[in-house]
């Protein structure tokens, strides 16, 4: 399993999204999920809308080329047509360990035709995962209810060759300790293709894998 750290490493909110917290995540060897917008015609990194503060993704995709770094890359997509800023940027540094997701329908056929790497999304409402065969995983995630999501679902795309990032509890201010319980199972644990996208990465690591 593999632990996305979601909005990177941070311990205040406004630290979310921001450069430090996005390399620090990457450092401790965590995966990221950060938010894509577009401003005046410039791809940055912001969950709300862009202002001229909003950090450079370029910044950031240079950042992680230049030292070589390999984990995973959940790239949310918060604006239609930001692919054709995305895609240059992504062959320019060599990233290919990423994928795109949240994109609406039509944009993930956008994304299918750039051949652009995307997630589908799982939850509780939403009973079919789009575009599944073209998707290179699934974003499992639960908004009002968990009962659901099992390990017989998360097996399953795991089983057809998907990726799966699990979305924590906590990212919707529940408790995250059921859901942690219930995927400490030891075949999701040394599967590299299974991921859980959380705030509290330093303490998932030490649930999961023990204080060292």
């Amino acid at each position: 399993m593999k632990i996305l750290a979601h909005r990177g490493l941070w311990t205040r909110p406004e630290e979310k999204n921001t450069l430090s917290s996005l390399t620090k995540a990457l450092e401790k060897g965590f995966g990221i999920e950060t938010d894509f917008r577009d401003y005046k015609e410039r791809l940055v990194i912001s969950h709300n809308v862009a202002s001229p503060f909003s950090p450079s993704a370029e910044d950031f995709f240079r950042w992680y080329s230049e030292t070589k770094r390999t984990e995973f890359l959940a790239l949310n997509v918060k604006a239609d047509g930001i692919q054709f800023l995305m895609k240059p940027l992504l062959l320019k540094y060599g990233i290919t360990n990423y994928a795109l997701f949240d994109s609406s329908v039509p944009e993930m056929v956008v994304n299918r035709a750039e051949s652009l790497a995307f997630l589908s999304r799982r939850s509780d409402i939403e009973p079919e995962p789009v575009l599944y065969s073209s998707a290179i995983g699934v974003w499992m995630d639960s908004f009002f209810d968990e009962s659901w999501l099992t390990l017989d679902k998360i097996r399953y795309f795991l089983k057809d060759g998907k990726k799966v990032v699990l979305v924590s509890s906590d990212l919707h201010g529940k408790p995250y300790e059921s859901l942690w319980g219930k995927i400490n199972q030891r075949d999701l644990i040394n599967n590299s293709d299974f991921m859980l996208c959380t705030d509290h990465p330093l303490e998932a690591k030490e649930y999961f894998y023990g204080k060292n």
